[in-house]
């Protein structure tokens, strides 16, 4: 595939160069620092930005110069990172491990709001890119960044797979350019590939993410909390780092006051991460905390204590209003943990009425003040009447709820085990390296 040369000239403003130009449109904060509509000397100030704060980093030598081998994948991503892409980048590892597929690590560092502190793959990482096919586990938007940074040349060399998730339904035609360097897709969900098929001229497949959970019977999440164990427990998931309104707990919490509106043997669990910024998010915290049915936990978790969460509660809630795979609400399913879901997005390759409680939901147009790169995209508002029914169902018919979780469970071990994603993976490879000969 012919790369183009981001060092060229910005046709709109050539004082940049290509790379420059798109940089700042990716980059709503810098568009607000440096407002091309009001300030005349808007370029001048964002260069001296540029040149004060932005720094490329370089690979080692031999990157550049090695021979790439063919029995080798390169993986790209948050590899330390204790977030949903770093689990991304674990769990495509161990896939390939499984099918026998070598895979060196080059791991992500700069700092995300989490701990970096993930060191399972430790023995895998590389300064090098010593193969010829790189997969990352990283968004678009991330993966553009990454490979001006590090080096235009390095990534010419290697045959590049997005493997990128992604929760809107289009991808906005002005950063196509953001796959400018990669040569295929792998979609996350079929509702993700389906949403950049529409909007890419590459190859796009269907490559569902695997599942995996740890063993969590000895961790005790309820009593470090002080959670009483003796109520039926609804779980509701969000990090306030992230968009809140794409996980939509608001609706979350109406759903459970509608269901139970006095007291009665259930409790609320919610676990966040972050601190509440705007009036709404603080008002919704002012009450959940005056609410005794609900308890908040805030601190950072590891692994193994958001899956013992998960499995000592008996429903996970997610209103979410679109989803690229929906990690969570598969992980839930797997560990036997019933679950209440927008009929909507990702979390459909795995979901279905025989397996979980879907909630119905009208499709609305996104305020571009609610995400980030909004394209004319829409995007589900579930209907809290008919996730209050399903809690209320769940709760009076725990042998129904029984059935579902056994035919859950038994829905991610065929069809999104590691083994089931790494021969997924390895089939899509062994064409790729036909093609590179």
């Amino acid at each position: 595939m012919k790369r183009p040369n981001l060092n060229s000239r910005s046709l709109r403003y050539p004082l940049l160069t290509a790379y420059q130009e798109n940089f700042y449109r990716l980059h709503k904060d810098l568009q607000e620092a440096f407002d091309s509509n009001t300030d005349e000397h808007w370029i001048n100030k964002y260069l001296d930005w540029w040149e004060g704060y932005f720094r490329p980093t370089s690979f080692d030598s031999h990157t550049l110069t090695g021979e790439k081998k063919s029995d080798i994948v390169n993986l790209i991503g948050f590899a330390k990172g204790e977030l949903g892409l770093g689990e991304d980048i674990r769990l495509t590892s161990k896939a390939l491990d499984l099918v026998s597929i070598k895979n060196s690590i080059f791991s992500i560092d700069y700092p995300v709001p989490s701990r970096n502190t993930n060191l399972e793959l430790m023995n895998k990482i590389s300064l090098t890119l010593p193969g010829r096919v790189s997969i990352f586990n990283l968004p678009p938007t991330e993966i553009y960044r990454l490979i001006y940074s590090h080096g235009l040349e390095v990534f010419s060399q290697t045959y590049n797979i997005a493997y990128a998730p992604w929760e809107l339904d289009a991808w906005a035609p002005e950063l196509a350019f953001c796959f400018d360097f990669i040569d295929e897709v792998w979609g996350i969900s079929k509702y993700t590939t389906e949403c950049f098929r529409k909007s890419l001229k590459c190859p796009v497949y269907h490559m569902p993410l695997s599942i995996d959970v740890p063993d969590v019977s000895d961790v005790n999440i309820f009593e470090k909390y002080s959670i009483p164990k003796n109520k039926f427990a609804f779980l509701l998931m969000f990090d306030l780092n992230s968009s809140i309104h794409r996980k939509n707990p608001y609706a979350g919490y109406e759903a459970f006051l509608s269901a139970f509106p006095s007291a009665e043997d259930v409790i609320l669990v919610v676990k966040t991460m972050g601190e509440p910024g705007d009036v709404k998010e603080k008002m919704f915290f002012e009450r959940l905390s005056k609410d005794p049915r609900v308890f908040i936990i805030r601190d950072t978790l590891a692994k193994c204590e958001v899956n013992a969460l998960i499995a000592q509660t008996d429903c996970y809630v997610s209103l979410h209003r679109a989803e690229g795979f929906g990690r969570i609400m598969a992980e839930a399913m797997l560990l036997g943990t019933s679950v209440i879901a927008t009929n909507y997005s990702g979390n459909l390759d795995f979901m279905n009425d025989s397996n979980s409680y879907l909630v119905d939901y009208n499709l609305i147009k996104i305020d571009p003040s609610e995400y980030h790169y909004v394209y004319d995209n829409y995007w589900a508002d579930p209907i809290v009447s008919s996730a209050s029914r399903h809690m209320r169902e769940i709760f009076c018919n725990r042998d129904a709820s029984r059935r579902k979780s056994v035919a859950a469970v038994d829905t991610i071990e065929k069809c999104f085990s590691n083994r089931a994603n790494g021969e997924r993976m390895v089939n899509r490879l062994i064409t790729t390296h036909e093609l590179l000969g």
